[in-house]
């Protein structure tokens, strides 16, 4: 690959997961799970390699911006754009935003979107795959866990006082 990459982090999320260590005002990418860095310190520093990668561009909710510029300032490291969600509308929108902000900066700049709560044992390994991406064929490239067996994310149930299914 010879263009550099737009690294997109989603840092959103409710603060639900990891209860009663993450809240709705510090969810877990703000957590120091690991070692002494937060999970979102954490994968910003993936993307250290400045030949690879672009500065980040990282999704968050507008109440956490603050808590998003402060593990920025504790690594020395500017965001290429922090992206402020007014409220969460899920994966997709924020996505967007990003693809938007990218699009304004460089029509063909190419993105790789990744969570800021995931921990990746051995990144040097997807780098050297990234590097031998061909962008120029305009295919969506997806990094993921070989699954096992199917499974969906979202058991819906139907309310009873509404009709309405809800996740």
């Amino acid at each position: 690959m010879n263009r550099k990459i737009y690294p997109v982090i989603l840092s959103g999320g409710s603060g639900s997961r990891l209860w009663p260590l993450s809240r709705e005002k510090s969810p877990k990418q703000f957590i120091p799970l690991l070692n002494d860095k937060n999970l979102l310190q954490n994968t910003c520093m993936r993307f250290h390699d400045k030949d690879l990668f672009h500065a980040p561009v990282i999704v968050c909710n507008e109440d956490h911006r603050f808590q998003v510029a402060e593990s920025l300032r504790n690594l020395e490291l500017n965001a290429g754009a922090i992206i402020l969600e007014p409220c969460a509308r899920n994966t997709a929108p924020a996505i967007t935003l990003a693809a938007l902000a990218v699009m304004e900066e460089d029509e063909g700049g190419v993105m790789l979107v990744s969570p800021s709560d995931h921990y990746i044992s051995n990144f040097s390994e997807i780098t050297d795959i990234m590097q031998s991406f061909n962008v120029e064929d305009d295919w969506l490239y997806a990094f993921g866990i070989k699954p096992e067996s199917a499974k969906i994310g979202y058991k819906l149930r139907q309310e009873k006082s509404t009709g309405k299914c809800v996740h």
